[in-house]
């Protein structure tokens, strides 16, 4: 069974993420966000992305997934944008079939 240790990065779109898991790199960037109590994080403007490895494996999944999701709204340019659906979901679908298409050991892991 593949750990999320194991996962150095992950592309959205035309960006590449660097996966965190150890506890200590969410408390450093929960810090440095300002910001408490997350099971995990995305810091876009260093393209990297931090979850706690230390919760249930299905949380930590989630926790990647939904990190994910944050990323890939981001690329997509959704901010601000959330409340028209089907645009959304236009944006979303190809940015992640991307994730899915190229990133083998994320779906490996999930």
């Amino acid at each position: 069974m593949m750990e999320l240790s194991q996962i150095q990065s992950v592309k959205v779109g035309p960006f590449r993420y660097s996966v965190l898991s150890a506890p200590e790199a969410v408390q450093a960037m929960c810090e440095e966000e300002k910001t408490f109590g997350y099971a995990g994080l995305t810091y876009h403007e260093k393209l990297r992305i931090t979850v706690d490895a230390t919760r249930a494996r299905q949380k930590v999944q989630e926790t990647l997934v939904h990190e994910i999701i944050h990323a890939a709204v981001v690329t997509g340019d959704l901010e601000g944008q959330l409340t028209n659906k089907e645009h959304v979901v236009e944006v979303l679908a190809p940015l992640l079939l991307g994730v899915i298409q190229e990133n083998p050991q994320v779906m490996a892991y999930l």
